[in-house]
């Protein structure tokens, strides 16, 4: 995730990757106003 986002050009804080990837492993949504994590593809966003 990490070296696709820097390929890229849309690099995100390491601590955000954490939160995506935890999420994506046990098919969680995120609850969030941070848009960078727009860019992780898989991701589901709940605003």
């Amino acid at each position: 995730m990490l070296k696709q986002l820097k390929e890229q050009g849309t690099p995100i804080p390491t601590n955000d990757i954490w939160i995506a990837a935890s999420a994506m492993e046990n098919g969680a949504a995120i609850a969030t106003r941070d848009e960078h994590f727009s860019e992780i593809k898989g991701i589901i966003i709940i605003d």
